[in-house]
């Protein structure tokens, strides 16, 4: 029997769905719902390479949603304390173990990252809540 975690995809169905419901005029979502159906294709099938460089295209991706150029910027110049220090664990915890994936050259010995390794999917989740919040009022 699959556990609580393994029964779900990676992105809760209802922020996808949240997110397509958002009409903006700033900004076009398509990608970044996406790369959202992709990480649950990926998780789906235990893909955690996919996955690690997925969550990175999604870092890069959003920024201009936050009014920043850079992922780094939002992790430290937008929300309150909690958000953050949230948005700082995706930049320095899962963009760094993307970048080790992406970059690390071929060696004798491999050792492939497992579910937990790449599992920042609250973080995410919480990312994506505000990418919401912030889209959300200008359908009012």
């Amino acid at each position: 029997m699959a556990s609580l975690a393994e029964s779900f995809g990676y992105v809760s169905a209802t922020r996808i769905q949240e997110l397509k419901a958002i009409k903006s005029k700033r900004v076009d979502l398509t990608k970044l719902i996406r790369l959202c159906e992709e990480l649950n294709i990926a998780h789906a099938n235990d893909l955690n390479l996919a996955i690690a460089m997925l969550l990175r295209a999604i870092l890069d991706h959003v920024p201009p949603i936050f009014s920043k150029k850079s992922f780094k910027e939002v992790a430290s110049g937008y929300g309150g304390k909690s958000f953050t220090a949230t948005m700082e664990h995706l930049e320095n915890g899962a963009r760094k173990i993307a970048d080790f994936h992406l970059h690390f050259q071929i060696r004798k010995k491999e050792v492939l990252p497992t579910s937990l390794q790449v599992n920042f999917s609250p973080h995410l989740d919480l990312l994506l809540a505000e990418v919401i919040a912030i889209l959300q009022p200008e359908e009012a």
